[in-house]
């Protein structure tokens, strides 16, 4: 999606963090991806410029108020990319992190590009501490050659090394 503007506001403080009044504003550029279009004016979101300006907050280092999970890790992550004829699956296995969300996040790195889910991931429990988390793709989703595909825990994303 094409920006018109971004914008960033808050004050950088000596330890690196935002504090709580961070926040972002985007305005995306008429037209720029018409994909959800309908569905999102369906549901009133787009403004009378047919744009759904966005907002919300960021960090810009680990927050007290939002901790990292340190009892996390991700043990492995496999990807079946969709194609015309079937779903992509994206499949996790952690260890820890019981009462955190979980997402996924794919980026392309070559047109700095997200791929967005209409439903987020289904949870099952493991034996103990594991869990096994698994992202639909439908079918015909574009897939980028280039996917970058993070797990996001919380508010911070994990990858495999």
């Amino acid at each position: 999606m094409k920006l018109k503007s971004l914008e960033f506001r808050g004050q950088l403080q000596a330890d690196q963090g935002s504090g709580s009044m961070a926040s972002f504003f985007a305005n995306p550029a008429a037209g720029s991806d018409w994909t959800y279009v309908p569905a999102i004016a369906g549901l009133g979101l787009l403004n009378k410029d047919l744009r759904m300006p966005m907002a919300g907050t960021f960090l810009t280092a680990d927050s007290p108020s939002v901790p990292k999970p340190q009892d996390f890790a991700l043990l492995s992550l496999k990807i079946r990319a969709p194609n015309l004829f079937q779903d992509g699956l994206l499949t996790a296995e952690v260890r820890g992190g019981i009462d955190q969300d979980f997402d996924f996040l794919v980026t392309d790195r070559t047109q700095s590009r997200t791929i967005s889910f209409m439903r987020g991931p289904t949870v099952h429990s493991g034996a103990g501490d594991h869990r096994v988390i698994e992202q639909i793709i439908p079918r015909g989703t574009p897939w980028p050659k280039n996917a970058d595909v993070r797990l996001m825990v919380g508010l911070y994303p994990f990858q495999l090394q």
